[in-house]
């Protein structure tokens, strides 16, 4: 995956160039998001070694696909360890906070675990790893967003 600033300098990179086969191009891109044409793969393979803006925006595309991976796999997790706390699973931290909940699950081999603030609505604002000490200050000086 791309951080952020890889990513911004391949949008700006992006932003100054153009697809050298624009029609073959937005083609290319059914073929990836939906994997139709395949018997076309050779030319599509072909096209990408020549167009730097549609390697720029295949590379692009795919870094947000496995960033919206991450985010679902961590909404997930941040579910199941709300079910744990309301099972009253003791290694789940609670806390009660202007906007809702925080709750802290320490990893098994201690240090850092995860956090997850839920707002009042039920809704899962966050899913982060942090330590102990942070989860701690957490609605003292700031909450999670």
């Amino acid at each position: 995956m791309l951080n952020s600033d890889e990513a911004q300098a391949l949008w700006v990179r992006l932003n100054d160039l153009k697809c050298v086969s624009p029609d073959f191009g937005s083609d290319l891109f059914a073929y990836v998001f939906l994997g139709e044409l395949s018997r076309l793969r050779p030319q599509y393979e072909s096209h990408l070694l020549r167009c730097e803006h549609c390697q720029i925006a295949l590379k692009l595309y795919r870094s947000q696909h496995d960033s919206g991976k991450v985010l679902v796999e961590y909404l997930e997790i941040g579910k199941k360890i709300i079910e744990e706390a309301r099972a009253e699973n003791r290694t789940i931290e609670t806390k009660t906070l202007s906007s809702g909940m925080a709750y802290f699950r320490p990893h098994e081999q201690g240090g850092l675990g995860l956090t997850v603030v839920v707002h009042s609505d039920g809704e899962v604002s966050s899913v982060e790893e942090q330590s102990r000490e942070d989860f701690a200050s957490v609605g003292h000086t700031q909450e999670l967003i």
